[in-house]
């Protein structure tokens, strides 16, 4: 129904609830866009520096705010609607480079919708890409999901320098970093110059490092950690990408950094040092 007041129309959806959905959903993205809009034009053209910090803090702790409600009112939208068409919008909606519902952490929402649509929608183009988007997820999840946070970290035997078989049951009631690289990638190698002086006091509570290297050149390995100062225990099955150490322990890229604790969960999983090493809790 269209009503007009001062010139002005106004909109209203009855008895149609996937409608007034769809409606809710623009009038939501709609409102935070111009928000964020007027926020970035909140800035003016020059300010002290002191202002400038504390305007520009202000107006992120505020826009994370109004993201949150955002998504609040997603959510909401999500709940009540009985189209998975709708689901489906809500899940991905996106408003600049911003999107609400992340695959990952909102996996559990992009599961049930996809089951909907594979039932009703199986030869309509956007849902059929949805649906291969989540499979495609899933199959990350279960990827990676061998050594995500809370799981116990899988036995596994791999050849040391000396070429004797090293197992993670030698780690067992010790607390662990694993740390998963490569002598090829510069990123790994940066961060682990930085292992021994960072773990010296949790070495000395009783932390081990385990450091597995998914190198084919065992020459270049052996070089790396010699270069790198890195007098941990080292394994190498020197098959690089072909090595089953990629799938052993889900690893997705590198560096990748795995915390056990004295009972064999993992305590975190990360592709950041500190992050890590925050986790140790020694």
């Amino acid at each position: 129904r269209i009503s007009h007041a001062n010139g002005m129309a106004s909109f209203a959806v009855r008895n149609n609830q996937e409608l007034l959905g769809l409606w809710r959903l623009e009038q939501h993205t709609s409102r935070l866009k111009a928000t964020l809009d007027s926020l970035a034009l909140s800035f003016p053209d020059s300010m002290p520096p002191k202002l400038f910090m504390a305007h520009r803090d202000t107006v992120i702790s505020l826009i994370d705010t109004i993201k949150s409600a955002y998504k609040n009112n997603l959510k909401h939208v999500l709940r009540v609607s009985r189209s998975p068409l709708l689901k489906m919008c809500v899940l991905s909606q996106k408003v600049g480079f911003y999107s609400p519902f992340s695959p990952i952490e909102d996996s559990k929402d992009f599961v049930t919708v996809s089951q909907l649509l594979e039932k009703d929608y199986q030869s309509y183009g956007p849902a059929v890409r949805f649906c291969a988007r989540v499979d495609s997820l899933n199959k990350y999840l279960n990827y990676v999901g061998v050594c995500k946070v809370g799981a116990t970290l899988p036995t596994i035997a791999i050849p040391a320098e000396s070429g004797e078989l090293i197992s993670t049951t030698r780690f067992v009631d010790k607390d662990l970093l694993v740390i998963v690289w490569s002598s090829t990638d510069s990123l790994c190698r940066t961060q682990n110059r930085q292992v021994l002086s960072s773990t010296i006091d949790a070495r000395r509570k009783g932390l081990e490092v385990f450091m597995v290297s998914l190198d084919k050149d065992t020459a270049q390995w052996r070089k790396a950690i010699f270069d790198d100062k890195l007098p941990f225990i080292h394994s190498c099955d020197a098959k690089g990408l072909q090595s089953p150490v990629w799938r052993w322990l889900g690893v997705d890229e590198l560096p990748l950094f795995l915390v056990k604790n004295k009972v064999g969960m993992i305590t975190e999983r990360s592709h950041d040092l500190n992050t890590a090493l925050k986790a140790l809790n020694l």
